[in-house]
C-alpha cells in the first residue's frame, strides 16, 4: 500500500511538473531551455520537503520528460537531445534536494508553519536563493560544454536561468505548500489568504519579464535597423563614387577623342589608387562589322607589338577570334595593364551576360549594371561586375538600324568583396553577417557577397530577426540582407534586462515575506486567542462555580462589572439590577475605607476585611472580602470573594451568651453553697 501510494505521487508531481514546464517555456529565451519564471522549480522544493526522497525521482523524470517533449517539438530529437534531457533533470533533482535539505538543516520544523518573518526569509533565502545556484550553474555549464550555447550566451543564460527558478519557488513553492498542507487549519487559512496574490504576484513578475522583453527585442532590432543602414549607406557611398569615377572617365573621352593609351593610363592611376575595389577601367570601342578590319588595325598600329584583334571565349573558355557579328564592344584600353592584359580586345558583346547590360545601358543612355560575372582576366574564385556608362560619338552619333550608337562604353570593373570590405572596414558590429545579392536573380542564384562567417558556417544567423534593404545600383536593384548572430545581441542587450531580473526577484522575495509574514502572524494571532478563549472559558466556569459570592468591581467607579450565580442567589437582586449597581449600594452604612476600598485588607485570616452588606429585602448580613485585582485593558478592576460570616457569628454571640449564663450560674450556686455551709 505504502508503495502504490509513492509510485502515484512520484508520477503526478512528474505530470505536474511538465505541465508547469511547458507552460514556462512558452516564454523561454534562446537556445529554449531557460525560462525568465520557472514555477516547476518551486513544486519541486515544495515536494520534496512534503514527501521526501522520493520526489527527487519524481523531478528528475520530469525534468527530463519536458525537455525531450521539447527537443520533439523542436524538430531535433537525438542522442544530444538526451545528453540535454539528463542533465537538467539532474540538476533540476539537485536543485530540489539541496534546498529541502538546507531548509531542515537551518530551520528544523518551523518551515512546517512559517509563522515570523524571520522563518519565511530563511526559507526563501535557503530555497529560492542559494540552492538555485546549483541547476543554473550546473545546466548552463553543461549545455555549455555540449555545443549548445556559445560562450557571448553563457552569462546571460546563467542569469536568465537563476532568475526564473529563484522567482519560480519565492512565489509558488509558499504556494504548493499551501495544497500539500491542506489538512492543516493554519495553511487551509493561508491557502484563502494568499492564493490570489501570489497569482497576481506571479503574474505581474512574468507581464514584467514579457514587456521588458518585448522592450528588449525592438530595442534590438531598432539597434540593428541603425547598423543596417549604416552599412548600406556607406555601400551606396561606394556605388554613388563609382558612377562619379565613370562619369569622369566619359567626360575625359569626350573631351579628347584621339587620347592616346599613356594620356588614358595617366588620367586614370590617381582614380585606381583612390578606389581599390575597381578592378580595372577601360574604354570599349563600339564597332560596327563593316568597321572590324579597319578598327583593329588602327589599334594594332598603337600598340606596342603592332598585334590587336577582337576576340571571344570558345566553349572551353579559352580566347579565340571573335567570329562574324554585326556589332562589337571590344577593350581597346584597359589600367592596369599588368593585370588585365587578357581582356584586350575582348568583345564584351560577345557574352550574353554584359550583351545584356550594354542592351540596357543603349536603351536608356545612362548608367547599366551587369549580373555577377567572372572575368576574363581573373583567375581566383571573386565575384565581379561590370559598370557601363555610354559614350557619345563626338563626330556625330552613329545610326545602326534605327538605334543611336554611341561611340562606346566607359566600364569599371567592380570587385564586390573589396567593394563591401572598403564600405564596411571598422564598422561591422561583431556577431554582424552581411549578404549582398542581386533582386534580379532567381534565389541562390545572384549571391554577389557572403560574409565569413556564412561562407564557412561559423555563425548560426538569427534569420528571423534579419534586416534588409534594396539599394539601386545603375539600372539594377541589390538586396543588402544583414543577419544578427547570437553573439550579436549579446553585444547589444540593454542594462534593462539585467536589472529587470534583479527587480522581479526583489519585488518576489518582499511580497512573499510580506504575505507569508502577515498570514503567519495572524496564525499565531489567533492560536493565542484560542488560548485566551479557553482561559477565559475556564476562568468563567470557575467564576461562575463558586460556591461563594464572587464579583468584580471597576477600581475608579466601584461598578459591578460582573457577578456569579452564588451573589445573585445570595443577595436576591437579579444580574441585570447588579450590574447597574455600584459597591458603595450594597454596603451598610457606617462601613469604613476598609470596606469601600477593596484593595485594602489584603491578607488571609484576621487581615481581611469584615463589612456589612445589605441584600435586596433589607437585610443586613456580616462577610468577609477577600480581594485581588486584574487588569481589563486599560482599566483595573478587582475581583472579591464574599464569605457570609452572619451566621457564624450569631453562633459565637450565642455561644458567648450561653457561657456567660453558665458561669453567672456557676458563681451562684458557689455563693449559696458557701452560704449554706454550717459554720
Amino acid at each position: 500500500m505504502r508503495i502504490a501510494h509513492v509510485l502515484r505521487c512520484t508520477a503526478l508531481l512528474s505530470l505536474a511538473y511538465v505541465g508547469l514546464g511547458g507552460i514556462s517555456l512558452l516564454i523561454a529565451v534562446a537556445p529554449g531551455y531557460a525560462s525568465p519564471l520557472f514555477p516547476a522549480a518551486g513544486l519541486a522544493l515544495a515536494g520534496t520537503l512534503r514527501l521526501g526522497r522520493s520526489a527527487l525521482m519524481a523531478v528528475w523524470l520530469g525534468s527530463a520528460l519536458l525537455n525531450l517533449i521539447n527537443a520533439w517539438l523542436s524538430g531535433k530529437p537525438d542522442s544530444l537531445s538526451l545528453s540535454i534531457a539528463a542533465l537538467i533533470g539532474t540538476g533540476a533533482a539537485m536543485q530540489a534536494g539541496v534546498g529541502a535539505w538546507l531548509i531542515s538543516r537551518v530551520m528544523g520544523e518551523r518551515w512546517r508553519e512559517l509563522e515570523s518573518e524571520r522563518d519565511v526569509v530563511r526559507f526563501l533565502l535557503l530555497g529560492g536563493v542559494i540552492s538555485t545556484l546549483i541547476s543554473s550553474s550546473l545546466c548552463v555549464t553543461g549545455l555549455y560544454g555540449l555545443g549548445v550555447i556559445n560562450h557571448s550566451d553563457y552569462l546571460f543564460a546563467w542569469w536568465n536561468w537563476y532568475v526564473g527558478d529563484s522567482v519560480g519557488v519565492i512565489v509558488f513553492a509558499p504556494l504548493f505548500m499551501c495544497f500539500f498542507n491542506h489538512q492543516d487549519g493554519a495553511w487551509r487559512d493561508r491557502r484563502r489568504r494568499i492564493v490570489g496574490p501570489t497569482l497576481i504576484t506571479g503574474g505581474l513578475v512574468a507581464l514584467a519579464f514579457y514587456g521588458v522583453a518585448q522592450w528588449e527585442r525592438q530595442a534590438q532590432q531598432n539597434q540593428l535597423q541603425a547598423d543596417g543602414q549604416a552599412i548600406a549607406k556607406r555601400i551606396a557611398d561606394r556605388v554613388v563614387a563609382h558612377r562619379e569615377v565613370l562619369a569622369s572617365l566619359r567626360n575625359f573621352i569626350e573631351a579628347t577623342p584621339a587620347f592616346t593609351f599613356r594620356q588614358f593610363e595617366q588620367f586614370n592611376r590617381i582614380t585606381l589608387e583612390g578606389h581599390q575595389d575597381i578592378h580595372a577601367l577601360s574604354f570599349n570601342d563600339f564597332v560596327p562589322q563593316e568597321h572590324r578590319v579597319a578598327y583593329e588595325k588602327a589599334v594594332a598600329a598603337q600598340s606596342m607589338n603592332n598585334a590587336f584583334q577582337i576576340t571571344e571565349r570558345d566553349e572551353t573558355g579559352n580566347l579565340r577570334r571573335a567570329g562574324d557579328r554585326p556589332d562589337y564592344v571590344a577593350v581597346r584600353y584597359i589600367v592596369p595593364m599588368a593585370t588585365n592584359r587578357l581582356a584586350l580586345g575582348f568583345d564584351i558583346y560577345s557574352e550574353p551576360t554584359r550583351r545584356e547590360a550594354i542592351n540596357r545601358a543603349l536603351a536608356v543612355g545612362e548608367m547599366a549594371v551587369t549580373k555577377p560575372i567572372k572575368l576574363v582576366q581573373e583567375q581566383q574564385k571573386r565575384t565581379s561586375v561590370l559598370e557601363l556608362l555610354p559614350v557619345r560619338n563626338a563626330e556625330g552619333p552613329l545610326a545602326i538600324g534605327g538605334v543611336v550608337r554611341p561611340s562606346g562604353f566607359a566600364v569599371a570593373v567592380i570587385k564586390v568583396d573589396e567593394m563591401v570590405a572598403i564600405a564596411t572596414r571598422d564598422h561591422i558590429p561583431d556577431g554582424l553577417a552581411l549578404q549582398l545579392t542581386d533582386a534580379g536573380i532567381p534565389s541562390g542564384q545572384g549571391v554577389l557577397f557572403q560574409s565569413e562567417q556564412l561562407l564557412a558556417a561559423k555563425m548560426v544567423p538569427e534569420r528571423a530577426s534579419a534586416w534588409s534593404a534594396i539599394l539601386p545600383v545603375g539600372d539594377r536593384q541589390w538586396l543588402l540582407s544583414i543577419y544578427p548572430g547570437r553573439g550579436y545581441f549579446q553585444h547589444h542587450r540593454p542594462l534593462m534586462v539585467w536589472a529587470m531580473g534583479v527587480v522581479g526577484l526583489t519585488f518576489a522575495f518582499l511580497m512573499q515575506v510580506l504575505m507569508l509574514g502577515m498570514t503567519g502572524r495572524s496564525s499565531i494571532i489567533h492560536r493565542k486567542s484560542a488560548a485566551l478563549r479557553a482561559s477565559e472559558d475556564r476562568y468563567q466556569r470557575l467564576f461562575n462555580d463558586s460556591p461563594l459570592p464572587v464579583w468584580q468591581v471597576a477600581a475608579g467607579s466601584r461598578r459591578f462589572l460582573m457577578v456569579n450565580d452564588k451573589a445573585v442567589e445570595h443577595y436576591g437582586w437579579s444580574r441585570e439590577t447588579f450590574l447597574s449597581m455600584t459597591l458603595d449600594d450594597i454596603l451598610a452604612d457606617g462601613d469604613g475605607v476598609s470596606c469601600r476600598d477593596p484593595q485594602i485588607g489584603h491578607g488571609a485570616g484576621a487581615d481581611l476585611p469584615r463589612c456589612r452588606h445589605r441584600r435586596s429585602d433589607g437585610s443586613e448580613i456580616e462577610v468577609i472580602v477577600s480581594a485581588s485585582t486584574v487588569s481589563l485593558g486599560d482599566e483595573d478592576a478587582h475581583v472579591q470573594v464574599i464569605q457570609d460570616i452572619t451566621q457564624q457569628i450569631q453562633l459565637i454571640a450565642a455561644r458567648e451568651t450561653a457561657e456567660q449564663s453558665s458561669m453567672t450560674k456557676s458563681r451562684f450556686l458557689a455563693t449559696v453553697s458557701h452560704e449554706l455551709r454550717p459554720r
